[in-house]
């Protein structure tokens, strides 16, 4: 009779472990969300990249004016805690959000401006903005505003 109650025991215990092991792998796993990102020029126009869109086309009338585009913020809005609310990017790490800029002149020839990403001549400006797989928090996306200044 111990020799059953021993091999039962054993057997729940087994089974005890599996159930243990499986449940805490179930709620291991980090949950990754659809991001959005809200890019922002000094004249104060906000462009909205929502999850449905990947590209955003604006035009300008030239006035020689130097104006700057950044990435202000970014959202998550199917997050549980954080969907209804604009955080400020880090400025480095797995969640970084970069932004890089190209002018493309009248003539065609082209000038990386990932440096200052201002824009103050006639012609046409792409900035991709990119946010890799790596992170914890959301899905990668790669995103890019054009702006045309006539």
């Amino acid at each position: 009779m111990t020799k059953i109650r021993k091999f039962l025991l054993v057997i729940l215990a087994t089974i005890a472990t599996l159930c243990l092991c499986l449940g805490i792998a179930a709620c291991g796993g980090e949950t990754k969300y659809d991001v959005s990102i809200k890019v922002v020029n000094t004249l104060g126009d906000e462009f909205i990249f929502t999850p449905d869109v990947n590209e955003i086309s604006a035009t300008y009338e030239y006035t020689g004016e130097d104006v700057g585009y950044y990435v202000e913020s970014y959202n998550m809005p199917d997050h549980p805690k954080y969907g209804d609310i604009w955080l400020e990017p880090l400025q480095q790490g797995y969640d970084y959000i970069s932004m890089h800029g190209v002018y493309t002149a009248p003539d065609g020839s082209t000038t990386d401006i990932t440096a200052n990403r201002v824009t103050n001549k006639i012609g046409r400006y792409a900035f991709n903005v990119y946010i890799g797989n790596d992170s914890e928090s959301w899905y990668g996306r790669n995103m890019c505003l054009y702006i045309t200044i006539v």
